[in-house]
This record gives structure tokens, C-alpha cells and sequence, in this order.
């Protein structure tokens, strides 16, 4: 009971997954329900803490949505195997339990290679997203599903920035670190980084920093360190975006809405659009298309990219 309360009172952010997030989070209201029809049979020490630790919970599922209700992609994650934000927000009304605005997300789970990775939605619209989960087990695609070049980031030398093999196994981990949120005006500024390419030669450090505001989102890697290094970056797009090139640093997605956005990058990048997946639920894969850029050099290097609405 002391381990399990433990991990109840750390917000029970199991993996960063925000699919197993909600199955723990409906397990955490059912057990508060059934404290309010059998009272007594669970103790009231460990009703508190449920109680808290559901109110901390709901906080973080909140933030891991889209607009379009669903959940983010990040770590093993899917449609249709938990309960929705809605549903369990629902549930927790029911109960008296509204979301508190605290809570802390570890990072010493099983996560898969996907550090500074992150979504995008313009409206309701999917537009940059994570591959999704489409399988357990062992094999390529679960490999791949689990890999750096299956998320929004970057990697280094072809490497991983965490070690992931197996079906569930990471070995050498990336660690965050320099976490920093700022506001200037109508601006969110977001900027960390992490070591998980510090196992190589010259040390190398990945920092991201993303600049959202109405009009635009922009965002520009670096990687500092030592030595000369190949750097590939991925933008993997939704299925129902359709990707084009406009000019040598110009990409058109236009989505299904009608609405058209630019997507402009850096002078000098090696950029090219291939094929990748998208696998929404276990056991469905979806081709899409990925913008992959390459540089290579002499570190430190940087790439940066603007994303904004046609008109804008």
C-alpha cells in the first residue's frame, strides 16, 4: 500500500503515456466510487490520497489533448483503448473531483526515443504528429514506432537519443534538462534540451526552442558540442494534410478544411518529403507524409523552421 500510494501521490503519469495516463486515471475514480457506495471498505487515509491524486491527474490529461479531444501521441500510445478526456472528466464531476492546476511528469519509465519531440494542431486539425502505436511484440515496426525517426525531433549520426531495443527495453536515456516557459506579449516561448547524444564522440547537446503566438509557430534546433556530425530532423505530417513544394524553402500543407499553411525553413538544408506511418489504433498503419532534413558539419549547428497560415 506504501508503494502504491507513492506512486498515486507523484500524479501517476505512468511512462508519459497519456493512453495509460487515463486507463490509471478511470481505475483511480472507480476506486473513489466505490468508496462513496461501500464506505469503509477502503480507508479514508487512502481515499485522501486517491482523491488528490486524481485531481492532479485530470490536470495533466488536460494538457494532453488536441483539439479535436483525443490525445497526443507520446510514448506507447492509441485510439480506443481508454476512456477519453470528456468521459473521464465527466466521471470525476460526478464524484466532486474538479482538476488542480500542479503536478510533475517523470521521465524513468519505458520512454521510447521521442525526447523534445512535439505536436501540432492548427484548429481541429492534426498537423504535426507522432506516429502513434500500432502493435506490441517484437519486430521492425515496433522498433521503428519507438525510434527518434518516428517522432518530431532529431537525430544524430543516425543515432537514437534514448537507447530503445525489445519490445518495452531503453537502455542509455536522454535526460531533459534547461526547462523554460516565458510569455513576451501575445508569445508563448518554449526552449529545453536534453544529453541524449552526449554518449557520442564531441558530446553533442540537442536544444529545441518553440515560439508559439496566434500568427505563427516558429522553432529552431541546435546541437552544440564538438566534432564533426550529421544531423536529420523529422516533420512527420497527418494523413489527411496534403504536403507541396512551393519553392526551394517553401512547403504548402493544405488541409482538409481548405485553410493552407506555409511551412518555411532555413536556406542550406538537404530537405526532402518521404513516406512514413501513422498508426492511430493497434493494428492500423496509415501512410503520410514526412519532411526529413538533413545538415551536416562542424558543430554547433542549427536549423530553424516557421509555420504560419496562408494571408498571414
Amino acid at each position: 500500500m506504501q508503494l502504491r500510494e507513492q506512486v498515486l501521490a507523484d500524479g501517476g503519469h505512468f511512462e508519459r503515456s497519456p493512453m495509460y495516463h487515463a486507463i490509471v486515471l478511470e481505475d483511480v475514480l472507480d476506486l473513489i466510487n466505490l468508496s462513496r457506495s461501500h464506505p469503509g471498505v477502503i480507508p479514508q487515509r487512502t481515499v485522501a490520497v486517491l482523491r488528490e491524486a486524481a485531481g492532479r491527474m485530470l490536470h495533466w490529461a488536460r494538457a494532453m489533448i488536441h483539439p479535436d479531444g483525443g490525445i497526443a501521441f507520446f510514448n506507447d500510445a492509441a485510439f480506443g483503448v481508454a476512456a477519453d478526456f470528456v468521459a473521464l472528466s465527466r466521471y470525476a464531476e460526478r464524484l466532486g473531483l474538479p482538476a488542480v492546476a500542479k503536478g510533475r511528469v517523470p521521465f524513468n519509465f519505458l520512454p521510447p526515443a521521442d525526447t523534445l519531440s512535439f505536436e501540432l494542431s492548427w484548429g481541429q486539425q492534426r498537423v504535426i504528429c507522432n506516429s502513434g502505436t500500432s502493435r506490441y511484440g517484437h519486430g521492425a515496426m515496433r522498433q521503428w514506432e519507438r525510434s527518434t525517426a518516428a517522432h518530431n525531433t532529431i537525430t544524430v549520426d543516425g543515432q537514437d537519443s534514448s537507447e530503445v531495443w525489445g519490445g518495452f527495453r531503453v537502455a542509455r536515456r536522454a535526460r531533459p534538462f534547461g526547462l523554460r516557459a516565458e510569455r513576451a506579449g501575445d508569445t508563448l516561448q518554449l526552449c529545453c534540451g536534453h544529453d541524449g547524444y552526449g554518449r557520442l564522440v564531441g558530446k553533442p547537446m540537442h536544444y529545441r526552442t518553440v515560439e508559439i503566438s496566434d500568427q505563427e509557430v516558429v522553432w529552431r534546433d541546435e546541437v552544440s558540442g564538438r566534432g564533426h556530425h550529421r544531423l536529420t530532423g523529422y516533420i512527420p505530417i497527418h494523413p489527411e494534410v496534403a504536403v507541396e513544394q512551393m519553392e526551394e524553402c517553401h512547403w504548402r500543407l493544405k488541409l482538409p478544411s481548405g485553410q493552407s499553411l506555409i511551412l518555411s525553413r532555413d536556406s542550406g538544408l538537404e530537405f526532402s518529403i518521404q513516406e512514413g506511418w501513422y498508426s492511430p489504433e493497434f493494428g492500423k498503419s496509415l501512410r503520410r507524409p514526412v519532411l526529413t532534413w538533413r545538415l551536416e558539419g562542424k558543430l554547433p549547428l542549427a536549423a530553424a523552421f516557421r509555420l504560419r497560415e496562408i494571408g498571414i
